[in-house]
């Protein structure tokens, strides 16, 4: 799906499809990553759809393995893991659930810790990645999930559509294959710091409040998460505290605050016991001083 490319790559897609038989193209105005995927997805015809984005890259076993398990176990999703890179380097991402099948009693064990694992005590993004990219989804479930999706959500797309979908599967294999290769791009949407940005985490939260209402805790925790990154962001990229305590006064509605309040300290590690503490009672010197350090380096 070429969305709207302005660099040249919608040609070499052509060339593709010029090339190989199986490689359909379609061309459309930029519509952003959800509109893609929605329009990919309404001319796709296959029982299982995996995603590659536009600057990763798959290895070549990447199909043959999904095939090899979805002819063992025939489950409503598998989720891998990936090794992500870029010009520094390489490393894996792994999801921190154990490899296997998971169904009945198992699978309900790993649903509990789907968007935030207490076991772990660090903040987390749950027991398996919400990214799309390292799955591989059943067609029919994967149309009906994206029919009434809040394409306005730019920050957390994956998690709007996989946390739901994960939640109300009956089947899940996790494996421990690593053949999506992640370009970690630190200018990428996701790893741009902007003002006022945080209200689209509270929207994305609030839409899963709805669509996972037995994971209100463990959205608490994400939402945690999610504020404390923030706050670090401003902290590093504001220029002044005066400045950087005002955005953050505007920016958290007592909601989030009180939201915050009710996690539990037994739940965390130490370090991350002096983060909630910093939120619930909005002593945003110490990340002030903590994390404009590190701007200087």
């Amino acid at each position: 799906v070429d969305d709207g490319s302005t660099d040249g790559s919608s040609i070499i897609c052509d060339e593709y499809a010029n090339k190989y038989e199986k490689v359909k193209v379609i061309h459309k105005q930029n519509g952003g990553q959800n509109s893609a995927r929605i329009v990919g997805l309404s001319n796709s015809q296959g029982k299982y759809i995996c995603f590659v984005d536009s600057d990763d890259y798959i290895d070549s076993e990447f199909l043959m393995n999904f095939q090899k398990i979805l002819d063992a176990y025939e489950p409503e999703i598998i989720a891998i893991d990936c090794t992500r890179f870029n010009d520094k380097g390489t490393y894996l991402l792994n999801n921190s659930c154990n490899a296997g099948y998971y169904y009945g009693e198992k699978l309900a064990e790993l649903k509990e810790k789907l968007v935030y694992d207490e076991e772990n005590k660090k903040i987390n993004l749950g027991a398996i990645m919400p990214s799309l990219w390292s799955k591989c989804f059943q067609r029919k479930n994967l149309i009906k999930a994206y029919q009434n999706i809040d394409t306005t959500i730019k920050i957390g797309e994956d998690m709007l559509i996989s946390m739901p979908m994960l939640n109300n599967c009956k089947s899940v294999y996790v494996s421990d294959y690593c053949g999506y290769f992640y370009r970690f791009n630190e200018l990428s949407i996701v790893n741009t710091f902007r003002i006022k940005d945080f209200a689209k985490d509270r929207k994305l939260v609030q839409i899963l409040d709805v669509q996972m209402p037995d994971h209100k805790k463990q959205l608490s925790c994400y939402l945690f998460f999610r504020m404390f990154n923030y706050v670090a962001s401003c902290a590093y990229n504001i220029k002044t505290y005066k400045e950087f305590k005002e955005n953050l006064k505007h920016e958290f509605i007592e909601n989030d605050i009180k939201r915050v309040k009710s996690l539990k300290y037994k739940n965390f590690f130490f370090q991350e016991k002096i983060k909630l503490f910093a939120l619930k009672y909005k002593l945003w010197l110490i990340f002030w001083f903590k994390y404009k350090r590190k701007s200087k380096i």
